[in-house]
């Protein structure tokens, strides 16, 4: 095997958005599966990871989660590296090589109290009403399913987990309100996704004509990165309209600046926002608060004139999700546009 200390990452590429690595074959096995938080776990890879490729072209970059994790060794079959300190949870194991990219599905997780936890996203959780624009007055709900059994949600940071029983129950979840998402805990007996929640958005103000929107909640899995871009399309600029972008960073880490492209039609709109969501520390081994950032399209002077736009969002290190948010200034009607 090749002992390295450096990375070469000048020959990586970005990966399109719609690689299905997922379903990706070169990479066999990863052991061990688990190890904690703190990080520093030996975990070797196995498959096949020359990908066709000279030596020439440098070391494989490996990812768990959203970040890398140093390589110690490599060669064409197997690869060995220590995890990085990281947030709970479970997380796809990608190998990365001149622009070739192989992964297995959440191949690692990084435990905690003995149970593993999947991050869910709620992009907006207001614990007490706001008010809004126009005299609105917005307030969120939030209910939940338990299809499976002996389930845990971790929503307080003051509290131990709840045990939910199946069927429908109402989360515990604090919010001090300092920005509008939220990262809750699933530690489910089989799947996070035996637990679904539904999140709705309305306005108070508006209640006899609107029942609200509802919001995606957001699982790990359905996160973009790393190295990876994804789309907002058709988004409707204009009256009567006011529309929100938010980007959200579902793990911790260092800021890392993204990059979002504005284009009409396929035709470049002469705008591109540079920019980092906010850091936000954890609490304890749980992010309860993701990385955010927005922006006011239609306080945009590059976008005015246009009727709509897609956006495209290139991340680097880290898992990120984001949407567009539409309001009609006459009904408060919220149209949300997503991945």
């Amino acid at each position: 095997m090749k002992t390295i200390s450096t990375f070469f990452l000048s020959t990586l590429l970005a990966v399109p958005l719609f690689a299905q690595y997922q379903f990706d074959k070169r990479v066999h096995s990863v052991t061990p599966a688990s190890g904690p938080v703190g990080g520093g776990t030996t975990v070797t890879i196995v498959g096949e990871l020359n990908f066709i490729v000279p030596d020439p072209c440098g070391a494989p970059v490996v990812y768990i989660g959203g970040i890398q994790a140093p390589v110690a060794s490599y060669d064409d079959t197997t690869i060995v590296v220590t995890t990085p300190p990281y947030t709970s949870g479970t997380f796809d194991v990608i190998v990365e090589r001149c622009g070739n990219r192989g992964a297995m599905k959440n191949a690692f997780t990084f435990t905690n109290d003995g149970r593993t936890w999947e991050k869910v996203l709620l992009p907006v959780y207001l614990q007490n009403d706001l008010p809004g624009a126009f005299g609105s007055i917005w307030r969120t709900t939030l209910t939940a399913f338990n299809n499976g059994n002996d389930a845990r949600i971790r929503g307080r940071s003051d509290r131990n987990p709840e045990q939910i029983s199946y069927g429908p129950f109402a989360p515990s979840i604090n919010s001090d309100q300092h920005q509008p998402g939220r990262i809750i805990y699933v530690a489910p007996s089989f799947s996070s996704k035996f637990v679904r929640f539904n999140l709705r958005v309305r306005d108070l103000s508006l209640e006899a004509s609107t029942l609200g929107t509802e919001l995606r909640t957001v699982h790990e899995d359905d996160a973009f990165g790393p190295v990876e871009s994804f789309a907002l399309w058709n988004v409707p600029l204009g009256e009567p309209y006011r529309q929100k972008l938010r980007v959200y960073r579902m793990d911790t880490g260092q800021p890392q600046t993204i990059n979002i492209h504005f284009d009409e039609d396929g035709k470049d709109i002469p705008l591109l926002l540079s920019v980092k969501t906010s850091e936000e520390p954890a609490t304890g081994d749980f992010q309860y608060y993701p990385g955010y950032y927005e922006v006011d399209l239609d306080r945009l002077p590059e976008l005015a004139g246009h009727k709509q736009t897609t956006i495209t969002i290139s991340v680097p290190y880290g898992r990120y999700w984001g949407y567009v948010s539409v309001t009609n200034n006459i009904t408060q009607q919220i149209t949300t546009v997503t991945p």
